[in-house]
């Protein structure tokens, strides 16, 4: 997001009413804000109002720049020097990381900070700034790992020898609406601090996924240390003979593109292909891929995805593990659901306070609900301990027959818990049973299957992030019941988005 201010021109003249001056511009953007506010609305701009009170306003203070402006998810600050600016950047995301200890990781805040030093036209009336120095700042933000910093030549020129910390060659890139190529560097730990993991290089893996002219699915996925080892990098083409990852697929040419690392940008390269390679819908011949960039080549559609945080983080928190419990501390009980619905039945182990496994059997599905003392704290359907607990349990109270049984506690490790009480967790159940409803028809079953429309005449970059993510999602696992288990939104949301990737002529049942 970037942030600009308007110059009003009412009442004086524009020389009365703004200076230029050089400046060091922090511009700050939070990633992945769309989907957090869709997952947690509400949550999502707490946190973010807390970070800015408690993380932005200290750190630049402490810097003595000044916190010029918030727009939603975007944070703008200005400082007399580059070393300032720069040493606030690291401050704030240290503070950040110690911040973000408290949350869970799916509520984890990671900001995107880019420095350049620039002039920068000041608005006399309400001190707001802009110009191409805020603009490029922007820009190099867009290019910052999440949780990471990248600044512009200029500012590593004059900070390098003046902060601990190293500066990475990232590249040259051709910013958005910048007529000259701008030179990137990151910002990397040169020393560790008792307790946290440094991640000095990006832990990228690309997933290739698609069909074969048989139509079977062909997968393979590519991590950055296999490319380290790699100077000339690793082609991609249909010809086992001469490719390192081979895509047989006969849209694809026997040598189609390669893989290469230029400093540590990750780029890709066309090779003469006959049908093109394409990221973000846009044709290529060379580019550096950030996270999020989608490389389709013949049919398989890459998802470029920053597994890590560049930025100095925290170890993240131990898996949670409930104790075995005495088996005295459950007794056991069963029936079936349509005598007792599931509602009544949470309610009354709730008030009785039991501990213990709830087990429900379908004739297509079996649930598990984890109770401590009455209160749900995880939930999975057919064993599947790696979907997000809320997700199970939304799904599991949709079940309206089937037997149910009590069984003892399980010994075993939960990645994470429901924080939720019961009570909310029913709550918010019926909402999204509703919203639900309403997609009514539209909304193909679970065990259907969905394949992306070929050929694909409705260009990807219309597609908003959000999407994206579904269509790869679709496109790698087809079944809609896997999709929503993949998808990192919930099911009201990711069901939402299937619907409309079918109308708009992406998606199609099968």
């Amino acid at each position: 997001m970037l942030l600009t201010a308007v110059l009003p021109s009412w009442g004086r003249s524009t020389r009365q009413i703004m200076q230029r001056r050089l400046a060091a511009i922090v511009h700050a953007d939070l990633a992945g804000f769309t989907r957090m506010m869709e997952g947690a609305e509400t949550r999502t701009f707490r946190h973010l109002k807390s970070a800015q009170i408690e993380v932005w306003r200290p750190a630049i203070d402490v810097g003595r720049g000044r916190l010029v402006g918030t727009a939603g998810d975007a944070m703008l600050a200005e400082f007399g020097s580059a070393v300032s600016a720069v040493s606030a950047a690291i401050d704030i995301q240290e503070r950040m990381a110690r911040f973000n200890e408290a949350l869970n990781e799916d509520q984890r805040m990671l900001f995107r900070i880019g420095v350049h030093l620039g002039e920068v036209i000041i608005d006399d009336e309400d001190q707001n700034i802009f110009g191409d120095g805020v603009n490029l700042a922007a820009r190099i933000q867009a290019i910052a790992e999440p949780g990471g910093i990248a600044v512009s030549r200029a500012v590593r020129d004059l900070v390098e020898l003046r902060v601990e910390y190293a500066f990475h060659d990232g590249g040259e890139h051709q910013l958005k609406n910048v007529s000259r190529s701008v030179q990137v560097f990151h910002v990397r730990p040169a020393r560790q601090a008792p307790g946290t993991t440094t991640r000095m290089v990006p832990q990228i893996t690309l997933r290739f996924e698609g069909p074969d002219s048989a139509g079977r699915k062909h997968l393979f996925e590519v991590a950055l240390d296999k490319l380290v080892g790699q100077p000339q990098g690793l082609f991609i083409g249909r010809g086992a003979d001469q490719c390192e990852l081979v895509v047989p697929h006969p849209t694809v040419s026997r040598r189609h593109a390669k893989l290469s690392l230029a400093g540590e940008a990750l780029q890709v390269e066309d090779l003469g292909s006959t049908n093109g390679t394409f990221v973000n819908g846009e044709r290529i011949k060379r580019t550096t891929l950030k996270e999020g960039d989608r490389v389709l080549i013949g049919t398989s559609i890459i998802k470029v995805v920053l597994a890590d945080s560049l930025a100095v983080v925290p170890s993240s928190r131990p898996r949670v593990t409930k104790p075995a419990m005495s088996r005295n501390q459950v007794r056991g009980m069963a029936g079936s659901l349509d005598e007792i619905p599931l509602p009544d039945l949470l309610q009354l182990l709730g008030s009785s306070k039991k501990t213990g496994v709830l087990v429900l059997e379908t004739d297509l599905h079996m649930g598990k609900l984890h109770l401590d003392k009455g209160r749900v704290h995880f939930a999975a359907v057919n064993d599947h301990y790696d979907v997000a607990p809320e997700k199970s349990f939304y799904r599991i109270l949709t079940w309206e027959d089937g037997t149910f049984d009590m069984e003892q506690p399980e010994e075993r490790e939960f990645p994470s818990e429901i924080e939720m009480s019961t009570e909310g967790l029913l709550m918010e159940a019926m909402r999204q049973l509703d919203e639900v409803k309403r997609l009514g028809p539209e909304l193909p079953p679970h065990s259907a299957q969905l394949e992306m429309c070929s050929p694909l005449i409705p260009p990807l970059r219309d597609l908003t992030p959000d999407q994206l993510d579904i269509l790869q999602i679709a496109h790698n696992y087809s079944r809609v019941e896997t999709v929503l288990n993949k998808s990192l939104a919930g099911d009201v949301r990711t069901s939402e988005l299937i619907v409309k990737l079918i109308k708009l002529g992406y998606l199609k049942v099968i």
